[in-house]
């Protein structure tokens, strides 16, 4: 009698235990995507903040301010102008008096692909940072998650 009391309680040990599987799989997926649409929402408004600060900041039509925002020297924006890194139209176009009028739109999406030695530096701790945060904050849930399914 005792076995067989004994075999009842391994059967529901072990379906509790499957059970328990099923949710922590299906709860972690559930956290992933949780976590990937808060770091999604998080970028949008850093861009945000970002294209913010830059129109309060700087005039991307005048070369003064392009120089800066994209931390390069008149010669090196008329050096992009002439190799064809600036295309016209999209990045400058000249006015009437044939000056050099920039477009911001084209010089914000220029600063997001150009890169300097120092800007791809930062750009890769950054990444690094974020994916260590992302782990690290992963593992967390996870241990509290186990300890309570448990």
């Amino acid at each position: 009698m005792s076995n067989k009391i004994r075999a009842d309680y391994l059967t529901k040990l072990e379906s509790l235990t499957e059970k328990i599987v099923v949710i922590k799989k299906e709860t972690s997926f559930k956290l992933n995507r949780v976590e990937d649409e808060i770091y999604y929402v998080l970028n949008e408004f850093k861009e945000f903040e970002k294209s913010q600060d830059i129109e309060n900041k700087y005039d991307l039509t005048r070369s003064k301010d392009v120089e800066k925002f994209l931390e390069l020297s008149r010669e090196s924006l008329r050096r992009f102008r002439e190799d064809g890194r600036f295309k016209e139209n999209v990045h400058f176009k000249y006015d009437e008096n044939e000056r050099v009028k920039y477009i911001p739109e084209g010089i914000i999406s220029f600063e997001k692909t150009f890169v300097k030695n120092e800007r791809k530096i930062r750009t890769d701790k950054e990444k690094q940072n974020k994916e260590k945060i992302r782990k690290s904050n992963l593992s967390q849930l996870n241990i509290k998650f186990a300890g309570r399914a448990a």
